[in-house]
């Protein structure tokens, strides 16, 4: 339901969004995303390959042994990914 309180064309609403309300739902969401990563991931039968704990523990003190699993990344990839944005923002 369109009741006119933002305009996308309205400069004034998207300085106002942006320098008000951005602010506030990034605070939000990293206060929320901190509090849901200290709850604990339970053990599943059915699940073996679950692995349990906190999150923000196993991310960055995971237990012995475990391995890292990511892909380093190339200057060719890099460089593609760069062209493809380069002109963002201008």
């Amino acid at each position: 339901m369109e009741e006119g309180l933002f305009s996308k064309a309205s400069t004034t609403d998207q300085i106002a969004f942006l320098a008000v309300y951005i602010p506030i739902i990034r605070l939000n969401v990293a206060s929320y995303v901190q509090t849901w990563n200290m709850h604990r991931i339970r053990k599943q039968k059915r699940r073996p390959y679950v692995v349990c704990g906190k999150p923000f523990m196993n991310y960055f003190h995971p237990a012995p042994g475990v391995e890292k699993h990511g892909i380093p990344v190339g200057d060719e990839s890099l460089d593609a990914l760069w062209n493809d944005v380069k002109d963002w923002g201008e």
